[in-house]
């Protein structure tokens, strides 16, 4: 504790000090009553904490009148009076705590960074375990994950991939399929197979065929959307000539 001169008052020969105590105290911030060492918190967007300021003075805690909190950017992260913290977006706000006691007001500050939400994270994670060991089929914005036949031919087109995506330039056929030069080619594996949609067909060992509804002829198996209908691949492919890039 330190003496504060206020003024000095002279009686006689006597000279009187007048004085006040000021007292030192230092501000707290707890997040989810945990101590923030840091002064940077993390927090993903979508979710909220409460965020506490407490006054102390060497060990003690000093009774507080007031906190009031404020964000410096609110469209990241708000702040409401009884501390509520709320991560909006991705990006970085300061939060400043101002704590006022019978001894004065000090300010605080911490900074909270913000991630992406947890359900954006676990999206992303299911959508990349998802495509884990396939072949990414792109179309315009929209992109399929096939799995690899158990064959020499699709061995050979994962080797093609593993060298960089490939891009083919494919036209219709007979309202059930598309159909495109690969630029290379691979082993056969042919056999008589009635194709689905979803189906990736190696044609005459030079040619990917896409299908999308029904065919029986003698074909070497590539590969496999699973699960998608007739209407799904029209609807990314479309009519008429489509740009499609294959990638691992």
């Amino acid at each position: 504790m330190a003496l504060l001169v206020l003024g000095m008052i002279p009686f006689g020969n006597t000279c009187f000090v007048w004085t006040a105590s000021k007292a030192a105290f230092s501000v707290q911030l707890q997040m989810e009553n945990k101590n923030m060492a840091k002064k940077t918190g993390r927090m993903a967007a979508g979710t909220k904490k409460k965020l506490k300021a407490r006054a102390v003075r060497g060990s003690k805690s000093i009774k507080v009148s007031s906190v009031r909190y404020r964000s410096s950017n609110k469209e990241v992260v708000s702040v409401n009076q009884n501390g509520v913290v709320r991560a909006k977006a991705a990006g970085t706000a300061k939060i400043t705590v101002k704590v006022k006691t019978g001894q004065g007001s000090k300010t605080a500050w911490m900074k909270i960074r913000v991630g992406k939400s947890e359900t954006n994270q676990d999206q992303a994670q299911d959508k990349e375990s998802a495509g884990e060991g396939k072949m990414k089929i792109t179309a315009g914005d929209t992109v399929f994950y096939a799995s690899f036949a158990d064959n020499s031919s699709a061995e050979a087109l994962k080797e093609m991939l593993a060298d960089g995506p490939l891009t083919i330039h494919m036209s219709d056929y007979g309202d059930m399929e598309k159909v495109g030069p690969i630029g290379s080619r691979l082993p056969r594996n042919d056999e008589t197979i009635t194709t689905g949609p979803g189906d990736l067909i190696l044609y005459q060992g030079n040619s990917l065929v896409i299908y999308y509804d029904t065919n029986t002829w003698d074909f070497t198996r590539i590969g496999k959307i699973e699960g998608v209908t007739r209407q799904e691949l029209l609807a990314a492919f479309g009519r008429g000539d489509v740009t499609v890039t294959l990638s691992l």
